[in-house]
This record gives structure tokens, C-alpha cells and sequence, in this order.
């Protein structure tokens, strides 16, 4: 017990050094532009509704991800920035609320509170509902077809105006034939 005391008190003791001095922060190098060079034109800024992202983020706040990254994800999902791409039902669930990328093979199939609705068959199998009732007006050439289409991901409806817990693609922009759209491998 005795050399337990001592021990202890050598081990948890702070350091009475003093703290290490700051090395000199390098002098910058001021940016000449040759004479009657033009500016670089400004990266143009997406404007993002204020009030889309403050609900986001109240939403949000309970994730275990950074605030940072919460952010990010409100502003993409609010008109700022590139969609996320998603690929996976496991990715689905992450996004709910975003704006998000799909890319997979649109087919028919039984709508899960009955009829015969229109889906994105993902990598892995998934589906992301796109239609609860047919195919969406126009898409009827992209039936059997791999498409990129973007959109917010939100849950799917039901005949009564209810919520169903399902992917759903909403507020979707116009689909294009996978390799079209940059980034995309064609089958």
C-alpha cells in the first residue's frame, strides 16, 4: 500500500514544465497578378432558403453525426450543392429528407398498400418508390431502362393521404438514360 501512494502521486501529478513555445508562423507571399490580367470569375453561389435548412437542422439534431455535417446534408437538401448519390437501401435510410441521386433500372411493380405503382431498383435490390399509382407522366420511355433521377427522399403516401414508411422519391427532377447523366457508368 505504501509504494501504491507514492506511485500514484508521480503518475497522476500535472507537469510543472513550461509549455513549449509556438514556432513562427511562415510569411505569406502577397499574390501579384501580371498587368491586364482578368480576375478569376466568382464560383457562382446557389442561393438556399434559410428557413428550409433551420427545419432541416431542428430535424436532424438528434443524429450522432457533426453539426457540420448536418449542415452540409440541409443545405444539399435545400437547393445548395450537389444531390447525394445513393445506391443502397442502407444508404436510403440515412437520407431521409435530402435531396438525393439514384441511379438503377425503373420498373412496375405491386405498391405496397395495393395498386400498381413505378420504382428504382437500386444496386442491391432496394426499391425507391417514384410512383404509388403507374408510371409518372412522361417516364413511360425509361420503363426496363437504368436511369439517374433526382429528387428529395421522403416516405411513401397512401390512398387515405397517410404516410408509409417506405422510400419515396418526391419533388423529382426529369430522369435520364444512366449514361447520360456525368458520373454514371452505363450498364
Amino acid at each position: 500500500m505504501r509504494i501504491l501512494i507514492p506511485l500514484f502521486a508521480l503518475v497522476g501529478c500535472p507537469s510543472k514544465a513550461p509549455p513549449a513555445s509556438e514556432p513562427a508562423a511562415p510569411a505569406r507571399t502577397p499574390v501579384v497578378e501580371p498587368e491586364g490580367a482578368e480576375p478569376e470569375p466568382a464560383v457562382p453561389v446557389v442561393p438556399v432558403n434559410a428557413e428550409c435548412v433551420e427545419e432541416c437542422m431542428h430535424a436532424s439534431m438528434a443524429e450522432a453525426r457533426s453539426p457540420d455535417a448536418i449542415r452540409a446534408d440541409c443545405e444539399a437538401s435545400c437547393g445548395a450543392g450537389e444531390a447525394t448519390p445513393v445506391s443502397t437501401g442502407a444508404e436510403l435510410a440515412l437520407m431521409g429528407g435530402k435531396r438525393v441521386k439514384a441511379v438503377g433500372l425503373l420498373k412496375r411493380g405491386d405498391y405496397p398498400t395495393g395498386g400498381n405503382g413505378a420504382y428504382v431498383e437500386l444496386g442491391d435490390g432496394s426499391k425507391l418508390w417514384v410512383d404509388s399509382d403507374g408510371v409518372p407522366e412522361g417516364w413511360e420511355r425509361f420503363v426496363d431502362v437504368r436511369i439517374s433521377v433526382v429528387g428529395t427522399l421522403g416516405q411513401g403516401p397512401t390512398s387515405n393521404g397517410q404516410r408509409i414508411r417506405i422510400p419515396f422519391l418526391e419533388a423529382m427532377e426529369e430522369p435520364l438514360r444512366s449514361g447520360e447523366m456525368l458520373g454514371d457508368a452505363p450498364l
